[in-house]
């Protein structure tokens, strides 16, 4: 295991196989637990020196950095002047570290689902804990670990006291994306207006999951314990791959793009396998389904706040771009649907801003208006 590896996953840039294999080499040995931890401190120390820009004080941060990995006791030394902020952190860590290395002979567990708020709670921003704790979420961006019976979000600690009885569920609002990281170490990207139900720990045979919604998984593999996202189409069948799955109750189709690894997608009456690059997208009305060879990119960028789009019709951008922040946009401008565009969008602004930067692309785009005709609908003339 490369430090270059590790460095990137402490910093939450590391991909797929990467992370379970980090997973794998935690559960090999305890002592690499402690490693990591070392590791994750020199971070600490390097981000306290970064304002020091000499090439003298880059090469004592490097020294320092040496020293911490080499030899434990000297590591103390030197993390003593940090005082709180090394403390905070190394919690923040070690709740890390729990979700990827996590009791693997938990009890099976019969949880009670959450069904009956799905609905209540839609769109709220809201997480629902078992034990009945509401706990609201930020309007653009979240971020949630899970520990045995802890879980961190947005840097507030909360204890799940009834982690045994019933299944936690989160419901997203429009416009904000949340990360989270499973206690078996899965990390999902939840999309704008998604429910999602998980429970706190997962069983020693299967992991069960239930969306709503548009969500991206990169599954920790565990050997025989398969991972299920279970939604009102179809159920996804995994042990350890990334993959997109969406499954909004309320759209016409059912989607699952798969990156990584393979996929399953059953009903009580077929079961479907897809391999890396493929899509299966199944039509609700006609109750058909077929494979496509694709992009992954442009169905994952979301993740990212980003809209990739390859000579896509600009109508059916916008469209992307309603569904995202939760507007109804009418197009009042036959102009508009005549481009085709290629490119990449962000959506970390807000809607309207969003918009304009995608009209500065098109010729006479000052003689496009925006306006609001209502509360969260908008006419494009």
């Amino acid at each position: 295991m490369t430090d270059e590896i590790l460095i990137r996953f402490l910093k939450g840039n590391a991909n797929c196989d990467e992370i379970h294999l980090i997973n794998k080499w935690l559960q090999d040995n305890p002592q690499n637990i402690d490693y990591l931890k070392q590791l994750h401190d020199s971070l600490l120390l390097i981000d306290v020196w970064a304002g020091k820009s000499s090439q003298e004080d880059q090469k004592y941060i490097n020294q320092i950095l040496k020293r911490t990995i080499k030899n434990k006791s000297k590591r103390y030394t030197l993390i003593s002047y940090l005082g709180a902020l090394s403390a905070v952190a190394a919690i923040i860590i070690l709740v890390i570290l729990f979700s990827v290395n996590y009791n693997q002979n938990t009890e099976s567990i019969l949880l009670t689902s959450q069904e009956k708020y799905r609905n209540e709670y839609r769109n709220s921003g809201t997480l629902l804990l078992s034990d009945g704790q509401k706990i609201p979420l930020d309007q653009f961006e979240n971020e949630i670990i899970l520990s045995k019976d802890t879980l961190w979000v947005n840097h507030h600690t909360y204890i799940n006291s009834e982690s045994n009885i019933r299944n936690n569920l989160i419901c997203t609002q429009q416009g904000s994306l949340t990360k989270m990281r499973l206690n078996d170490g899965t990390e999902i990207h939840l999309n704008s207006g998604s429910v999602f139900e998980f429970p706190q720990l997962f069983t020693k045979s299967e992991r069960n999951v239930f969306l709503d919604g548009d969500a991206y998984l990169s599954v920790s593999k565990q050997n025989g314990n398969q991972f299920v996202v279970n939604t009102s189409t179809k159920k996804v069948q995994v042990l350890g791959t990334c993959f997109n799955v969406r499954a909004y109750s309320t759209k016409k189709t059912f989607s699952t793009v798969l990156v990584e690894g393979s996929v399953a997608i059953s009903s009580d009456k077929e079961r479907t396998l897809i391999k890396p690059e493929q899509m299966y997208v199944y039509y609700k009305d006609r109750k058909e389904g077929e494979i496509m060879n694709i992009d992954p990119t442009q169905y994952i960028s979301w993740k990212d706040k980003e809209i990739r789009f390859q000579q896509q019709p600009i109508k059916e951008i916008i469209g992307h771009i309603a569904e995202f922040y939760g507007y109804e946009i009418d197009i009042d401008n036959p102009v508009l649907n005549n481009y085709e565009l290629t490119g990449t969008l962000s959506l970390k602004s807000q809607i309207h801003n969003t918009l304009n930067i995608l009209f500065l692309t098109l010729p006479h785009s000052e003689k496009l208006m925006i306006k609001e005709v209502e509360n969260r609908k908008l006419i494009v003339k």
